[in-house]
């Protein structure tokens, strides 16, 4: 730094004085007053809290550690310098398996002193879930056959378990009929039929063909229950490899169809090389969820309906 003196002295009219200022001075610490407190959480899981500290002093403040007492508390040791008049956080993690009260001092180390924070925490008991077994795979061998399967949860931990069980009730059903007339005429057609279809939101459906499909002009039209749904167009796949077309049916459509009690999906096929062996098969495929309601344990029942 340089000060500079004007005066009206004509040997001298300004001259300059420089000057070397040192500022003398640290970073200081200062953390609350009140302790950083946990409370009421569970056991055997992480609770972080970002506990602050301040520089209160004249200059920069570099963190240069932290400790705690005890295994319960665990303190991050971020990278930090802080300016004066700022704020630094420190990640602190509470896990503990005892239940009840627990408290700790953090100690935080910077270049300028050592400053100690009280922390306390409240540990409460939560539950543990387990179920047995982990999978259900269950096997009928006829159509009216019924089998009961015990399905065990457990709670292993030290709070009461709430929990609610649903079970998807499924429809999932295919038929296969080969083409039998060459397009386009309506002749050329397929009529197949699904019976039982669920009460569901939505209806899912894959035509399946297989044949001579690689021209580019194959198209089909898609009715069910006699209405007109869309116009499908295949892939053009090499001959005789699946050709795969998905959609569903939702809203009035799928509402009328589970009022109707069955689907029938009828396809009209036009523009394609007759060949015998050519095949069309369509699946359909819906779920619905039902409420079980609560238990520890519970059986349930699998059946076959066709």
């Amino acid at each position: 730094m340089t000060i500079t003196i004007t005066t009206n002295d004509p040997t001298n009219p300004s001259f300059s004085i420089p000057v070397t200022f040192n500022v003398n001075g640290l970073g200081e610490t200062a953390v609350e007053s009140a302790c950083t407190n946990w409370d009421s959480v569970y056991q055997n899981m992480d609770h972080i809290e970002d506990v602050p500290f301040y520089n209160v002093g004249c200059d920069t403040l570099t963190l240069t550690g932290t400790a705690t007492g005890t295994t319960v508390f665990t303190a991050g040791s971020p990278s930090l310098s802080i300016a004066p008049g700022d704020t630094g956080y420190i990640p602190v993690t509470l896990n503990s398996s005892t239940l009840g009260s627990v408290s700790d001092q953090l100690s935080i180390y910077t270049n300028a002193d050592t400053i100690t924070h009280c922390l306390s925490g409240v540990i409460v008991g939560a539950s543990d879930i387990s179920v047995s077994p982990s999978s259900i795979s269950v096997t009928v061998n006829k159509c009216n056959s019924f089998t009961t399967v015990p399905y065990t949860i457990t709670n292993n931990g030290s709070a009461a378990l709430s929990y609610e069980v649903s079970v998807a009730e499924v429809y999932d059903s295919s038929s296969t009929q080969n083409w039998l007339y060459p397009a386009p005429n309506y002749s050329n057609t397929q009529v197949h039929t699904f019976n039982n279809i669920i009460d569901s939101d939505t209806l899912f459906y894959s035509i399946i063909l297989n044949g001579e499909y690689s021209a580019t002009s194959n198209y089909f039209y898609l009715y069910a229950n006699g209405y007109y749904i869309q116009t499908l167009y295949d892939n053009n796949v090499a001959n005789y490899t699946n050709d795969t077309i998905s959609g569903f049916l939702t809203g009035t459509t799928l509402t009328n169809i589970i009022n109707n009690g069955y689907l029938t999906i009828q396809l009209y096929s036009y523009n394609y090389t007759y060949a015998t062996g050519q095949t069309c098969t369509v699946e359909v495929y819906s779920k619905r969820s039902s409420d079980l309601g609560i238990s520890s344990r519970f059986n349930y029942g699998f059946g076959r309906r066709r």
